[in-house]
């Protein structure tokens, strides 16, 4: 699984750089009061919103490879055990 890993990042490319350009436009704020667009938002909510669309589309592309290994690959641990 480590090699999937090493291969493929969780995210891609742009994505990675727009969370980075994101965060350091955040990092970089001088102002003191740093308002969200309501009073009522949270920077977690508001990661969140935005961190919501961007997971659903990975897991979407990327989900059913990821089960169906994880799924062969105990299938062929049972398979070993039940050999012996």
């Amino acid at each position: 699984m480590d090699e999937i890993l090493e291969d493929e990042g969780l995210v891609s490319a742009a994505t990675t750089d727009a969370g980075a350009s994101a965060f350091a436009q955040l990092a970089g704020a001088s102002e003191p009061n740093l308002m969200l667009g309501r009073a009522d938002r949270t920077l977690e909510a508001l990661v969140r919103e935005v961190m919501r669309p961007l997971l659903s589309t990975w897991l979407e592309a990327n989900l059913p490879d990821v089960v169906e290994r994880l799924v062969q690959a105990e299938i062929r641990k049972m398979s070993n055990k039940s050999d012996r």
